[in-house]
């Protein structure tokens, strides 16, 4: 009995000692951590505040590097306008020094959309560019939230100054992102904690 005890050890302790040099597809690509949330915008257009919100997601490498996606609709500060912008870029965000409780980040939104009227299409695909700068502060481990300000610039093949006009113009953004971050970063590394 004392002997198939043993053995039982033994094997269990070397399908742990295995199961550490493991490597997955995730692992090499240096995936990090995958989050989603809302995102609220305050903008003023052609001299006219106004606000929206639109979701967001993302996987993030290496703990300091954000990949995914920014949806949203822009309604048209216009008094009695029913043209809105409606738009789904890629987000590309970098973290700066993220282990800290509140770093700063750069971010990048570029994407294509389109011009609608009371929901329908008007036929202008617009261009979407949004860079901007800001602050994260880590609340807790699954949720994160940033401020950032930046530039609009909605750029189109067609009916040029309306879009530029109507929908480009300076912002603020407010993100909730709720997820999960894991495994260590270059920062974490570099630190041994």
């Amino acid at each position: 009995m004392k002997k198939q005890l043993l053995v039982l050890v033994y094997v269990i302790s070397s399908f742990s000692i295995f199961a550490q040099s493991e490597k997955t597809v995730f692992h090499n690509l240096g995936l990090t951590g995958a989050w989603g949330g809302w995102s609220y915008n305050a903008t003023i257009n052609n001299s006219s505040y106004n606000s929206f919100n639109g979701g967001i997601w993302g996987l993030e490498f290496g703990k300091t590097l954000l990949v995914g996606g920014l949806h949203y609709t822009v309604p048209d500060a216009a008094i009695n306008s029913n043209y809105n912008l409606r738009t789904n870029s890629l987000y590309l965000a970098y973290l700066i020094q993220s282990y800290k409780p509140i770093h700063p980040l750069v971010s990048l939104a570029i994407g294509g959309g389109s011009i609608t009227q009371n929901d329908i299409s008007t036929g202008n695909t617009v261009l979407v560019l949004q860079p901007a700068a800001g602050v994260e502060i880590n609340v807790l481990r699954v949720c994160h939230i940033d401020l950032q300000g930046g530039y609009r610039a909605a750029l189109t093949s067609n009916n040029t100054t309306y879009a530029n006009t109507n929908f480009s113009g300076f912002y603020a953004q407010l993100n909730l992102r709720l997820g999960f971050s894991w495994g260590h970063g270059t920062e974490y590394d570099k630190r041994g904690w």
